[in-house]
């Protein structure tokens, strides 16, 4: 055979074999590059997806963060308590007891800084403890913003926050006015009260973070340290102040690696592997989603009681604005807790959120499967029903909550006794509002609150037109007390043998600038109600005490309201008013009712001593209603007794009343009590009330009230 023939068919065959190799080798390094292309193209963009989230989840928890911060804000801003404690000088015990606690346990603030109108901190608190540092230098002077934000017209709740650099770390802080919570009470004229509540981002703090929404390696880092993955803390001024960082997930490069000695040996098991690296990524992407429906979960839930918040009542189908005109009943049930104020005074803010625990537990249990239950306040929750028996279903529910307060709350402090005043309002949301609704199943839940609570009361347009009209009047007494226009009449006071005045009445008289007479348990009620009641006491006292110095032979008797005996500084103030018109002490007397001593007994026996001791008498008024009580003349320093005209009237119609008369009169004369009767109206009525023993008394028998100028005369012809 010819050698170079044979070479030849070899070369050939050889060639052609090179290039089957080539071209095989090719595509498989073709097919490899795709496959290990796609792979890293794939883990590159879960990596990416990853990150993203991560970043969203890292900005939710800090968001979160501030929420809570802002919801505690409100809670310890928006006070009855905070209103009536922190103006003028602030109550140290108040402040211990609701912020310095608050601080030294950190839950919700570890630092607290009240500033008055003038910029001047009234108290600053970390951890429990004062604080001898200015709130502008501990937050530098990006305060100012946040205080500016917040700032409003009186009495009108705002808040503003941001990032800080103090001293002891980086804080998140709220700031905002203290305002009442309740319509009606009063601020101090001209006074303002900024509370500054801020959390330090310690590192237990920001782990923790880390841990409830999920984020590996969370943690601070310096401003300027560099970070790929990282959420810049800013201050008000928008000057860095410090980041957040945490660790960078790589959970599609980690994958890859793992499958790459398989992928670059069996490419037959490609599809398996592939498929491991989609789970792998849709787990991780699973645990990051999750992170971010808790947290929005938290935005749109109550963090102490986990039920639904205000803003998630209102986003509800039937609240929310596409589903404003949908032809459905609507129900909205807004119950407030009767007592739960003296839980948190008697037992402090922990008790009081056990028994908020226990009720959200029991409200949610009645509730179940009936419609949307949120707390949408401090002690405040609502119940949204729709349907055709929206109505019913609101009212039997509202029935079932009270029937469930009637047991009481047990907790490791022992049992809690709480009520619920319910309010309750229905419509078509083809005419309303659920944010009409819920205003006016407040304004029902008030209505309940105002006959005794513990009761239902059914919203009613005639409510708000007595709102309106009372708003009103207490706007125009307002007027007509600054402008003087309260006038004082006295009625005179005989002696019961001999007729002869002894002393006046100061009875305050009110005529509007449109000729309407104002009756006096109406306007005094406005006054209680509308913060005023301290200045029309105070008037009425001065003027009455100015007034009386011209007749020196009578004692003067005054009412006092029990909302003016609740004020600490009741006794200076008339104290203050007797020194500056010059009236005696020992010519004054005050008359009080039952209502003063039920609320606060031991306050009310302290306050009455110190008055004794400057020389007023102090009569029991009205003495023969509601629950009276021989028992008051034994624990309280009486000076003499009044009956009421009540009582009074029945003399002559009645003869139990008779013997009821003359036993209390014998009772208390036996205690050393003068007595006098009011309400006297007929000869019968008088002969028969001195005969009784009454020394005084005092009715349109008599007299009837009259201006200090008619009694002037009268006074001067009898002596």
């Amino acid at each position: 055979m010819d050698f170079r023939a044979i070479l030849a068919r070899f070369g050939r065959k050889g060639t052609l074999e090179f290039w089957m190799a080539l071209l095989a080798g090719a595509a498989l390094l073709a097919t490899i590059a795709v496959v290990f292309y796609s792979l890293n193209h794939l883990a590159d963009e879960v990596d990416r997806t990853d990150r993203k989230l991560t970043r969203q989840t890292a900005e939710a928890a800090v968001k979160s963060f501030i929420r809570k911060l802002h919801d505690g804000h409100q809670d310890y801003a928006r006070w009855d308590d905070a209103a009536t404690s922190l103006f003028g000088v602030p109550n140290p015990d108040f402040v211990q007891s609701s912020y310095a606690d608050s601080t030294s346990t950190g839950i919700i603030f570890d630092t607290a800084f009240l500033i008055d109108e003038n910029g001047k901190d009234l108290f600053a608190l970390r951890d429990g403890q004062s604080l001898a540092i200015s709130s502008r230098d501990y937050f530098g002077p990006a305060l100012a913003l946040i205080l500016k934000r917040s700032d409003g017209p009186p009495g009108l709740y705002a808040s503003s926050s941001g990032f800080f650099k103090t001293p002891d770390g980086i804080a998140a802080a709220v700031a905002g006015p203290v305002v009442p919570f309740s319509y009606g009470i009063p601020l101090e004229p001209g006074q303002k009260r900024m509370l500054v509540i801020a959390r330090h981002l310690t590192t237990a703090t920001v782990r923790r973070l880390g841990e409830e929404f999920v984020i590996t390696g969370f943690a601070f880092a310096d401003a300027q340290t560099p970070a790929e993955q990282s959420v810049v803390l800013s201050d008000p001024s928008d000057q860095p102040i410090g980041r957040l960082v945490w660790s960078i997930r790589t959970h599609g490069s980690n994958a890859l690696a793992t499958i790459h000695p398989v992928v670059s040996t069996i490419l037959a098991l490609l599809s398996l592997i592939m498929m491991a690296v989609v789970f792998t990524a849709w787990s991780n992407l699973r645990a990051t989603m999750r992170s971010q429906e808790e947290a929005e979960h938290a935005a749109s839930h109550d963090f102490l009681t986990g039920l639904p918040n205000r803003a998630s009542l209102l986003a509800t189908p039937i609240g929310g604005e596409k589903a404003l005109r949908m032809q459905h009943d609507v129900c909205v049930v807004f119950l407030d807790l009767d007592g739960f104020k003296d839980v948190n005074d008697t037992h402090g803010h922990f008790a009081g959120d056990r028994a908020l625990l226990g009720c959200a537990a029991g409200f949610s249990h009645i509730t179940a499967g009936k419609g949307v239950l949120a707390r949408v306040g401090g002690d405040e929750f609502a119940f949204l029903s729709t349907g055709p028996e929206a109505l019913q279903t609101g009212r039997k529910v509202a029935e079932q909550l009270i029937e469930f307060l009637r047991e009481p709350l047990r907790t490791p402090k022992g049992e809690l006794r709480l009520g619920t005043s319910v309010g309750i309002a229905a419509g078509c949301s083809m005419d309303t509002t659920i944010h009409e609704l819920l205003r006016r199943s407040d304004i029902a839940m008030y209505e309940a609150k105002k006959l005794g609570g513990n009761r239902i009361a059914n919203y009613d347009a005639n409510i708000d037109a007595r709102m309106q009209e009372r708003a009103a009047l207490t706007h125009h007494l307002r007027e007509a007390l600054g402008a003087g226009e309260v006038s004082v009449n006295y009625q005179l006071i005989v002696d019961a043998a001999t007729h002869e005045a002894k002393g006046v009445e100061a009875l305050a008289r009110w005529t509007m600038f449109d000729g309407r007479v104002i009756r006096p348990d109406i306007f005094v009620a406005l006054a209680e109600e509308g913060g005023l009641i301290d200045v029309l006491g105070n008037y009425v006292l001065r003027r009455a005490c100015m007034d009386a110095l011209a007749w020196p032979a009578f004692h003067l008797s005054v009412n006092v309201s029990p909302v003016q005996f609740r004020n600490p500084r009741f006794e200076e103030m008339v104290g203050q008013a007797l020194a500056e018109t010059g009236f005696p002490a020992d010519r004054l007397e005050l008359e009080i009712t039952e209502r003063h001593l039920m609320i606060e007994p031991d306050i009310a026996l302290e306050v009455m001593r110190r008055l004794k001791e400057r020389g007023i008498s102090i009569a029991l008024d009205d003495f023969g209603t509601g629950y009276s009580s021989i028992g008051y003349l034994r624990t309280f320093p009486f000076d003499r007794l009044k009956l009421d005209r009540s009582i009074c009237a029945d003399i002559t119609i009645n003869a139990n009343v008779q013997q009821l008369v003359q036993g209390t009169i014998a009772i208390a004369r036996s205690m050393g009590l003068r007595v006098t009767a009011e309400g006297i109206e007929d000869e019968f009525q008088a002969k028969f009330l001195r005969l009784a023993g009454c020394e005084l008394l005092q009715g349109f028998y008599f007299n009837r009230p009259m201006p200090a100028s008619e009694i002037r005369p009268k006074v001067l012809e009898e002596a």
